[in-house]
Parts: C-alpha cells; sequence; structure tokens
C-alpha cells in the first residue's frame, strides 16, 4: 500500500499568471505550507473572500507538490 503524501504547496510555488496576484498573496497571508486544511480553516474563518479561498484551491490543485504517479 503506497500512502499519498497530499496536496500541499507554498506561495513561492504558485504562479501569479494562474488566477492572479491576489490569490498568491493571499496564500502568502495564510503562511508556510498550503494543504486542503489550510484552506479549509480559510474558507470557514469567513475572513477572506470566498471566491479568492477558490481560486487558491485551485492553485493549490495546479501547483501541488506530492503528485501521486499516475496509474496504468
Amino acid at each position: 500500500m503506497e500512502l499519498h503524501p497530499g496536496f500541499r504547496a507554498a506561495a513561492d510555488d504558485l504562479d501569479p499568471a494562474y488566477r492572479g496576484a491576489h490569490v498568491v498573496d493571499l496564500a502568502r497571508r495564510l503562511g508556510g505550507e498550503l494543504t486542503p486544511a489550510v484552506l479549509g480553516r480559510a474558507a470557514r474563518s469567513g475572513d477572506h473572500p470566498p471566491q479568492t479561498v477558490e481560486q487558491l484551491w485551485h492553485c493549490l490543485a495546479r501547483f501541488r507538490r506530492g503528485r501521486p504517479r499516475p496509474t496504468t
């Protein structure tokens, strides 16, 4: 059995041209390593625009580290 490392990314891993500099700015404000748990807390806090948190999720999915190997 192989464990999935999960989605993880740092703000510096994100390309501001993908969803915008405002999304990378939010990533930096959330600090450290981005994970689904971090984005979930950000979404539930109500402190950030929901659309920006959603765009940040798109970035996490696109630029994540630890991508699983494709299955054949």
